[in-house]
Formats: C-alpha cells, sequence, structure tokens
C-alpha cells in the first residue's frame, strides 16, 4: 500500500528556466551540469554559482539572478499535492541549493503540504545517489515500497527505483494523473 508520494522541484512542481538559460540539455554531461552539482552538493554558495554562470554565460550577474526570479510553480502540482496530503505523507526531494530553493518556499508556501523536504545542499547529496533516496525514506518513516516518487529526468527514477521505490518519470500534468491513478 502507498502511504507517501514524493515529488522532485525543478521540472515537476516548478519550471526549470535554467536548463533553457544555458542552452544545454537538462542533466547533459556539460560544465554547466559541474556547476549545478557544486552548487546542489553545497559545494559553492548560492551567489559563487550564479556568478560562475553570468561567466560562463558571459552575461551579467543580474540576468542569471532573473533567470531564477522566472520561475514558475505549477498549480495542477500544487494542488495535486494538496489534496495528496489529506490522504497520504508526501514529500519534497529536491537537488537544489538552500538558499535559493528557502527562499521559494517562504514566498509560496509549499511547505505547509510537505512531511519532510530533502534539500541536496544541506544533506551534501545529491540524485541519483542512493543515499538521499533513504533520507527521505527515514524521514517519511515509510518502507521504500510504500513511497511513489516523482521526477522528470530518468537517471532519477533510476534511483529511486533501485532502492525499492515507485517512481514516475514525470512528462505532463495528464501523464502524471494516469501513472498515479495505477499506483494508488
Amino acid at each position: 500500500m502507498i502511504k507517501a508520494v514524493v515529488f522532485d522541484f525543478f521540472g515537476v512542481i516548478s519550471s526549470d528556466e535554467y536548463w533553457q538559460f544555458v542552452g544545454v540539455e537538462k542533466g547533459q554531461p556539460t560544465t554547466f551540469r559541474d556547476f549545478t552539482d557544486e552548487v546542489n552538493l553545497g559545494k559553492i554558495d548560492w551567489q559563487n554559482f550564479l556568478q560562475k554562470i553570468a561567466d560562463a554565460k558571459h552575461t551579467t550577474l543580474e540576468t542569471v539572478k532573473k533567470v531564477y526570479d522566472s520561475e514558475q510553480l505549477n498549480p495542477q502540482i500544487i494542488s495535486l499535492i494538496d489534496r495528496l496530503h489529506t490522504t497520504h505523507k508526501t514529500g519534497l526531494l529536491t537537488n537544489a541549493h538552500h538558499e535559493y530553493i528557502a527562499r521559494v518556499i517562504e514566498a509560496a508556501h509549499p511547505d505547509s503540504l510537505f512531511d519532510s523536504i530533502v534539500i541536496s545542499s544541506e544533506v551534501g547529496v545529491i540524485k541519483p545517489d542512493p543515499r538521499i533516496y533513504e533520507i527521505m525514506i527515514d524521514r517519511l518513516g515509510v518502507k521504500p515500497e510504500e513511497i511513489i516518487y516523482i521526477d522528470d529526468q530518468s537517471r532519477q527514477v533510476e534511483g529511486a527505483e533501485a532502492v525499492g521505490i515507485k517512481a514516475i518519470l514525470y512528462q505532463n500534468y495528464q501523464q502524471l494523473i494516469e501513472e498515479l491513478n495505477k499506483l494508488l
């Protein structure tokens, strides 16, 4: 029986303007992924990350900040999480830097929708490392097979499945609802 549903942030709950801005496919091995891995692991701070992107793109720091300021929460997904939260534990599991994501959570208040929030830069591990999924499992207090994890990257979905979590590769809202209904 499913007791928890866990969501990725970028590309599921929120738009993911960064990858469009840098002009590479999300998650592909590039300098830009190296930058995101550094910041998501907490090895560099948020401002240093933004400056590295600005330098690499030959643009201003203000331009890069505007990219992140343009991120939009998906109201359908927020509504879905709100409904699920009445019957299941819900979680947020994201590769992100806490300086950025804390601002978003504070402004939009999705923290009230989640029983647990795991941010990679706070725990020092990024998806698809099994340890980050295990942290979420422990914090939710459920077994891996009692969780559905939703992410827009196949390697993150595979990481969840490797520790026994049922996972859905998010493509669009309708597809997500159909797959969730099968698993719930």
